[in-house]
């Protein structure tokens, strides 16, 4: 069964995307198939990663064919980006549709089955990659919660200030209740600082304060129980990070030898040594 990683926070600009498609072109050096799905409204992993979309070929259409349950093949959705071993299913805009998430509740509330769920496990039958990992919404409604249910495993990037910590917590509030409700095998991968900025106090003084401080205060979240690595990477803030999505590619590709890819790989090793303990 392939890993399947969801990167998410309930607060947007904390840099999500760039860790999406840092981390997949990382597992793929290691000669891991990836799969990306794009499942924020927003549509910027789609775009970083220049992948075109007709319309059809997409994640909502995706995920109406299993509302739906339309015969066609998950294949049908899945397109090739540059990268050799990473494909994509494009993001949509219209998955903030009211009309989109009006049906996707119905067929949540009404049948009990929810279609993100319905799809990954279709991906996870064609036994065609290693890892899996989404680009999710930032917020804290159904569009964002049913998605990460369908995944194991959640990653939480965060920039250091208080908004963040916050969005991380909602984050695992919902793990928590997803855990109980829809899927008992969900769990906090762990989180990390992200677009730190040198010699400041957000980077000298709260850094070291959160790392005390957060993980006492998830644990409160889940009967008094710690869940998830604190990494000890830190992701520098670079213009490089917004450079890649101009170039429309991963930053730990186009500047592999600058020191924001070198953050990354460091973030790269911690993860993999959780995933594959």
């Amino acid at each position: 069964m392939a890993k399947v990683i969801c990167v998410a926070n309930h607060k947007g600009g904390v840099g999500k995307t760039t860790t999406t498609a840092a981390l997949a072109y990382l597992f793929t050096k290691s000669g891991k198939r990836v799969l990306m799905i794009d499942a924020d409204a927003q549509t910027n992993l789609t775009q970083t990663m220049g992948v075109a979309s007709d319309g059809k070929r997409d994640i909502q259409s995706a995920v109406i064919a299993k509302i739906m349950n339309v015969p066609v093949p998950v294949e049908a959705f899945i397109l090739p980006t540059q990268y050799k071993n990473i494909d994509m299913i494009p993001g949509s805009l219209l998955i903030e549709d009211e009309s989109f998430l009006s049906r996707v509740r119905d067929s949540k509330l009404n049948e009990s089955i929810n279609p993100w769920v319905e799809l990954m496990d279709s991906i996870q039958a064609l036994n065609n990659y290693d890892v899996i990992i989404m680009d999710s919404h930032p917020s804290i409604g159904l569009d964002t919660l049913l998605p990460m249910q369908s995944c194991d495993y959640i990653l939480v990037p965060m920039e250091a200030d208080e908004r963040s910590v916050a969005g991380l917590s909602q984050v695992y509030q919902n793990i928590v209740k997803s855990r109980r409700r829809a899927n008992p095998n969900i769990k906090l991968l762990g989180y990390f600082f992200n677009k730190v900025k040198g010699n400041t106090s957000s980077a000298k003084d709260y850094i070291p304060s959160a790392r005390e401080t957060i993980p006492k205060a998830l644990a409160n979240l889940n009967g008094g129980v710690e869940e998830g690595v604190f990494f000890e990477t830190t992701i520098r803030d670079s213009e490089d990070a917004r450079k890649s999505v101009n170039f429309h590619c991963a930053v730990t590709e186009k500047f592999h030898n600058k020191k924001i890819s070198a953050d990354f790989e460091k973030l790269y090793e911690e993860i993999t040594e959780v995933l594959y303990e």
